[in-house]
């Protein structure tokens, strides 16, 4: 027993002996780790008091998330804790869209040379308020506003990149958080971290956007920004809205708009993105219709009209605040008629004033102050101005009124009796005008600027009117006039001396405007009726003439200043058309002083020759009085040829007598065909043979667009129906009534063999010509 009980003890020593080092060693262990514990909290502690003084306004953040409390029905339902989120979510190239993510997780690609084409961003957060963004893309520039809360900004199938992107809060959660984002730009990598609105990315550098991360800070803890994007050195950028084209695509410089092609710009804007100082960029336009827009447009603002079809006639573009100081806004429009014009810079007028052109493209540029881009006439302003004023019967002279307004009456009855014309112009040259008056015809002389053209008190109105401009001014302008007259009611544009009215009814009113020569509105103009010869009347497809006493025309008359020829049965042959005779020593010594006197004639063909060998007795002395009296005249030799060894001795023969009396046959020379003697078996193809000698050997010697066939009507029909024979006829002669031979080539029709004309004893060949010479 006392053996067990001191084996017992032993065992029990044994135990206790290899048990107490172990509680030591953890009592130990437990004083360490609350030595440690305790260090932790007097750090976190510390941290904690070192936060505050420097983000004092944490603990206000805090207090009032924990005060911010839910109310519904009036009872408040728990304090909002919860934590705001951002996400996000990217269209790649070749990948399509990727899977969401949020706070600060990379969209899109690093390293894989993949564009982000789009992006769709949204909130979760039970503040109230949006986030908002826009992008910068290829090709397009910046959108035209920002998109919120999961909206596409960007484009998804047509392969363009996004360049740039600016974020921002809106709304309540804007004052408790910032949000924050960078992106990963193709060359750049990762840009540095913009926040709030700030452009991240590039601008006009053609860099991709390949990857973006977004984060929610809080208010006050976030690092400060910088060098968030890069852009070109002109940070502008712009576009048109054009006729028939609408927004044209943004650029950043050079042209936008077109040329050549004839269309209005109708509005424009213009975006500054540019950090460097503070300011904007403000425009404004002058709209066809409307003047001036009385507000100024700033960055990315619409100037102009959209959906009016309204011209811009003139902009202007300048720079506000700071970023005035160091650079200068330069810019150039492309107008109508005139095409690119100078420089304008800083608020200048560019464009054309008073002469309603359109705008069709414009050009900007951004520059730094004494860049010394080189100016010039940027505006285009009217240098001629016309006012005018009429004397209308009962009532006298009326007040002047300026281009385009109408002076005079209208369903009043009251006839123009005269009318003053004032030119204002700096430009060498003058305004000339006449008028045509009742009874007493066309005024003598020109009446010019300032000047009464038609009389006063002696109750005689106006039918006709011309008028021209000269010098530097008829260079530059086209002077148009219409009127209103009694019984026809207004007449067409009339330009340039061009008469205008209705002989025997009077005018009431007048029009004039003054056109540039480039101007090409012009040409829209109706211009069909300008002039009514009011004696004329037509019968059976006929055109015929009474005057004023019912006196029908025949033969040779004036009308006005155009000169018309009446058959014997009074229908008119041809108008503005001229009175040709043709001699030859047949007619004997002329008195060619009264022919030009009295004859009124227009040309005279004079015969040269009846054979290859000897020239017509009185061709000297009638080529000598023709160039004495100057009097425009044409040749002809009465041809005998047989072959073409003739045909060719004639034509040597022309020239010769040409050279040898130093001719100049304006109205043409004239190969003369008829069957005689020698000729009457000739066939058609002897003819050609013949023809073709002489106009050949014409052509030789420089006269071969003056040289063609002169015959009789059914000589022609029964021998030159050949294509050759016919094509070079151009004179024919036919006595009757009516030219019936059809030939298009014809310009000369004699028309009669016994015309009686002063100077010339017994009878004499007329004929009527067509074209003028």
């Amino acid at each position: 027993m006392k053996k067990r009980i001191i084996t017992f003890f032993i065992i029990l020593g044994i135990m206790l002996s290899s048990i107490l080092p172990i509680m030591v060693f953890a009592e130990e262990e437990n004083n360490e780790q609350e030595i440690e514990e305790k260090k932790v909290i007097e750090t976190i502690n510390q941290e904690e008091i070192k936060e505050q003084e420097i983000n004092p306004k944490k603990e206000l953040i805090e207090e009032s998330k924990e005060t911010n409390e839910i109310e519904e029905n009036g009872e408040k339902k728990g304090k909002v804790v919860e934590k705001s989120h951002v996400e996000y979510k990217t269209h790649v190239q070749t990948y399509g869209w990727q899977d969401k993510v949020q706070d600060g997780t990379l969209s899109g690609t690093e390293g894989e040379a993949k564009r982000m084409e789009a992006i769709k961003i949204n909130l979760s957060s039970s503040y109230e308020g949006s986030v908002e963004y826009i992008t910068y893309i290829q090709t397009y520039g910046w959108e035209s506003s920002f998109k919120k809360n999961e909206e596409l900004s960007g484009t998804v199938g047509e392969g363009k990149r996004l360049e740039a992107i600016e974020i921002r809060l809106t709304g309540e959660i804007a004052n408790f958080y910032d949000i924050y984002y960078r992106v990963h730009a193709q060359t750049y990598g990762w840009l540095p971290w913009a926040k709030n609105g700030e452009t991240s990315g590039t601008i006009g550098l053609a860099k991709r956007l390949e990857g973006i991360e977004i984060k929610l800070v809080e208010k006050g803890l976030g690092e400060k920004t910088s060098n968030t994007y890069y852009q070109i050195n002109s940070p502008i950028s712009y576009q048109t809205h054009v006729q028939n084209h609408g927004w044209l695509n943004m650029v950043e410089s050079g042209m936008s708009g077109t040329t050549k092609e004839g269309m209005r710009v109708e509005a424009f804007q213009v975006s500054l993105k540019f950090a460097k100082y503070s300011g904007s960029i403000r425009y404004k336009s002058y709209i066809e219709g409307s003047g001036w827009e009385k507000v100024w447009k700033k960055n990315a603002e619409i100037s102009g009209s959209v959906g009016k079809s309204k011209r811009i006639e003139q902009i202007k573009i300048e720079l506000t605040g700071d970023v005035q100081n160091y650079y200068d806004i330069y810019y150039r429009v492309h107008i109508q008629g005139f095409g690119w014009l100078g420089w304008a810079k800083n608020g200048e007028s560019a464009g054309s004033e008073e002469f309603d052109f359109r705008i069709e493209a414009i050009e900007i540029k951004f520059l730094e102050k004494g860049s010394n881009q080189e100016t010039g006439k940027s505006l285009e302003m009217k240098d001629a101005k016309i006012s005018y004023n009429a004397h209308i019967r009962k009532i006298g002279n009326q007040d002047m009124v300026q281009e385009g307004e109408l002076s005079g009456t209208v369903g009043k009855g009251l006839r123009m009796e005269a009318l003053t014309i004032h030119l204002d112009s700096n430009l060498s040259g003058n305004i000339l005008y006449k008028t045509y008056i009742d009874g007493k015809g066309w005024e003598e002389d020109y009446r010019k600027n300032n000047e009464l053209s038609g009389t006063t008190g002696e109750g005689k109105g106006i039918e006709l009117i011309r008028m021209k401009l000269t010098e530097e001014l008829e260079k530059r302008y086209d002077i148009f006039y219409r009127v209103h007259s009694d019984h026809y009611g207004w007449f067409d544009w009339a330009k340039n001396d061009e008469i205008t009215g209705a002989d025997c009814y009077d005018i009431q009113a007048i029009e004039i405007r003054l056109y540039l020569k480039i101007d090409s509105r012009k040409n829209e103009l109706p211009r069909k009726k300008t002039h009514i010869e009011t004696g004329f009347y037509q019968e059976n497809g006929y055109t015929y003439y009474k005057d004023k006493n019912g006196n029908q025309a025949r033969d040779w008359i004036r009308i006005m200043d155009k000169k018309y020829f009446f058959n014997s049965l009074g229908v008119m042959i041809g108008k503005n058309v001229k009175k040709v005779i043709d001699v030859s020593s047949w007619q004997g010594n002329i008195d060619w002083n009264k022919v030009n006197k009295e004859a009124d004639i227009d040309g005279v063909i004079v015969r040269i020759a009846a054979s290859a060998k000897y020239e017509d007795t009185k061709l000297e002395r009638n080529i000598k009085a023709i160039k004495e009296f100057n009097i425009p005249y044409g040749i002809y030799i009465y041809s005998y040829a047989e072959n073409q060894e003739e045909g060719e001795e004639y034509a040597k023969f022309t020239v010769e007598l040409i050279k040898k009396y130093d001719m100049n046959p304006k109205i043409g020379i004239f190969f003369d065909l008829e069957s005689n003697s020698k000729t009457e078996n000739l066939t058609t193809r002897d003819y050609e043979l013949i023809t073709e000698a002489y106009m050949n050997s014409m052509r030789e010697n420089g006269y071969g667009d003056k040289t063609s066939i002169y015959t009789y009507k059914a000589l022609a029909e029964e021998k030159f129906y050949s294509p050759y024979l016919f094509e070079r006829i151009t004179w024919i002669a036919q006595y009757n009534h009516f030219n019936t031979y059809k030939n298009n080539h014809v310009v000369g029709w004699q028309y009669s063999s016994k015309e009686i004309v002063p100077g010339i004893q017994g009878y004499t060949d007329m004929s009527v010509w067509f074209k003028d010479f």
